[in-house]
């Protein structure tokens, strides 16, 4: 497979997520990417580079706080790590595909 088609798998998981709206817009890391397309964890690497460089992607090490306790007002912290899309990535084709199956399925599982 090549460089080209590999992007835009990663670029179609991406923005699966991304525009899922049960998710929370979490950064995904390299690692989960490269076991989810089953393409090697390097390779992935490499790839999420040169799609950094052609500003489709960012990469985000945060750190959350999460209500865990409302009453007790306890909170915990997680650390997210990992690529998200630029607002450059969501302006393409894939990523517009992604976003209307996701219409498509909001619409028959919630209704209009």
């Amino acid at each position: 497979m090549e460089d080209t088609e590999i992007k835009n798998k990663i670029l179609r998981f991406l923005s699966a997520n991304d525009v899922c709206v049960f998710n929370c817009g979490y950064a995904i890391h390299s690692k989960n990417i490269s076991e989810s397309l089953k393409i090697s964890y390097e390779k992935i690497k490499k790839l999420m580079k040169e799609m950094k460089k052609d500003g489709l992607v960012v990469y985000e090490n945060k750190v959350y706080s999460r209500l865990e306790d409302y009453e007790m007002q306890e909170y915990s912290k997680f650390r997210n790590i990992g690529w998200l899309l630029t607002d450059k990535a969501r302006q393409t084709a894939i990523w517009k595909e992604e976003s209307e199956k996701e219409k498509k399925i909001f619409k028959e599982c919630f209704g209009e």
